[in-house]
């Protein structure tokens, strides 16, 4: 890549859009100022790095002199781009060769435009709220390929994380995976400003966590006299044995799919957000209160996980309790 191409791409600050992209002209060392060039858009949702090329929602460009004090160490913040000055998107901010706040909003930007809300930012998850449905992100499949990736199937020899894309299951995985292999607490934390979706994370989250004991991975001790015979079963060849153990593992799941804890837990919420919940100028339906939900989980022994052959000990959804609800009583 040449820096000469790529270090003339820089960010300035705009009184209406906080950041805009542009390109060095010139700079003035001798009265401390810089000469930069600036596309006009008509769309603020069009702004972006793209390299000059043409666009109906560019009305030319203008040259602008700006300050060099106003900016840290007197450097103008550089984009991350490639030689043609498109801007390049990672999944995952760590990665920026250039971090620094313009850099953080315009990678969150082209994500956002692209309909993938979801970026990471090393062990954190940083949601942008897309306003919109968005086919597949929440699906049964999805949450079983985290927790594949995650907790059942994880690979030793790479980072787990970088064999799928941010989403906020990632999150929920891991905590579940730590929790049942190391034996510790986990705590997630979800925070935003208003209408940003934090409500509705905490149940994406919940929901995961409970999904996991219908994923046919987790053993709950659960012992009848049918698994028995299933076990037990001569080897005939006439398939009856494998057929029973199918109808064992199928009543299994749909036993914790249908458990009256994990019903009572996901239908809490509704409950706690009746309580709390008013009008904003951001969210018809806003959380005016913050929570701590605590996911009381049965451990499986280890022992018992060894010789039933798993790779790592499961855990059950056996209740639920709200520690502190700190409600705006203002509201």
């Amino acid at each position: 890549m040449s820096a000469d191409k790529t270090s003339k791409r820089v960010y300035i600050k705009s009184d209406d859009y906080g950041w805009v992209p542009a390109k060095l002209v010139k700079r003035n060392d001798a009265d401390g100022t810089a000469t930069v060039s600036v596309r006009n858009y008509t769309d603020e949702n069009r702004i972006n790095s793209d390299g000059d090329r043409p666009s109906k929602y560019v009305k030319g460009s203008s040259e602008v002199v700006v300050e060099l004090s106003d900016y840290e160490s007197s450097i103008l913040p550089l984009q991350n781009v490639d030689e043609d000055g498109v801007l390049n998107e990672v999944p995952d901010m760590v990665d920026l060769p250039f971090l620094h706040e313009a850099a953080i909003l315009y990678n969150l930007k082209a994500r956002h435009v692209a309909s993938t809300p979801y970026t990471r930012t090393g062990d954190i998850i940083i949601a942008v709220n897309p306003y919109q449905w968005i086919d597949g992100l929440y699906s049964e499949e999805r949450m079983g390929h985290y927790a594949d990736h995650l907790v059942w199937n994880v690979p030793d020899d790479v980072d787990a994380k970088s064999q799928v894309e941010p989403h906020v299951y990632e999150t929920s995985s891991l905590a579940y995976h730590d929790m049942c292999v190391h034996g510790l607490d986990q705590s997630i934390l979800v925070s935003g400003e208003s209408g940003a979706g934090k409500t509705e994370t905490v149940k994406i989250l919940m929901n995961q966590l409970a999904s996991f004991q219908s994923s046919g991975h987790v053993d709950a001790g659960f012992h009848s006299d049918d698994d028995e015979e299933a076990d037990g079963a001569d080897e005939s060849g006439d398939g009856k044995a494998d057929q029973k153990k199918k109808k064992k593992l199928q009543r299994k799941q749909t036993s914790f799919r249908t458990s009256p804890i994990v019903d009572r837990v996901l239908d809490s919420n509704p409950l706690l957000e009746a309580f709390g919940n008013a009008k904003t100028i951001r969210n018809d339906n806003s959380s005016r209160f913050g929570k701590y939900i605590q996911l009381q989980f049965d451990a499986e022994d280890p022992m018992h996980a060894a010789y039933a052959g798993k790779s790592i000990p499961s855990a059950v959804l056996a209740g639920s309790k709200c520690v502190v609800y700190l409600l705006e009583k203002s509201r």
